[in-house]
């Protein structure tokens, strides 16, 4: 399969850049990936869970870093058993 030039030219820019990333950041930047993915998996499953519609398509569709995850998580979410009185 024949690349155009222009294909050439970013992917020697980018392994350029990668070639002067440090392997700490490189590192840092994959762990908290992988973080966020497992933050957004359980907010979801939690959603879904609680049957939260409108929330779980908000979780799914919108990356915010994590951040509207754990806030969802923490503050919006409740347990089954609180909506039941807390039996």
């Amino acid at each position: 399969m024949e690349q155009i030039p222009e294909a050439l030219a970013l992917e020697e820019a980018l392994n350029t850049y990668l070639e002067t990333v440090p392997e700490s950041e490189i590192l840092l930047f994959v762990s908290l990936m992988i973080l966020i993915l497992a933050i957004k998996g359980f907010a979801l499953w939690t959603a879904a869970q609680n049957n939260k519609k409108g929330w779980f398509v908000a979780l799914l569709f919108l990356n915010t870093l994590g951040i509207l995850e754990i806030l969802y998580l923490l503050v919006f979410s409740k347990r089954k058993s609180d909506e039941l009185g807390g039996e």
